[in-house]
């Protein structure tokens, strides 16, 4: 888990890194379920990279003064 990469105007860091593990039970030999969670999952994502799309067109650049973070 990461901040996210800008809070109260200050970008907090370069990368925002993540790993998704899900574990759905399934009936049958249906998908449905793993599917429903997969969409839900890219949405959330796609809504969070149109958020941050500024951080991620903008990077920040450590300039090593963590005084004024």
């Amino acid at each position: 888990m990461a901040l996210p990469p800008k809070a109260y105007e200050i970008q907090l860091g370069r990368t925002l890194k993540f790993f998704i593990e899900y574990f759905v039970i399934e009936e049958g030999d249906s998908f449905d379920k793993t599917l429903s969670v997969a969409a839900e999952m890219g949405k959330s994502i796609a809504e969070n990279h149109e958020h941050y799309r500024e951080c991620f067109e903008n990077p920040a650049e450590f300039t090593g003064d963590v005084e004024s973070i």
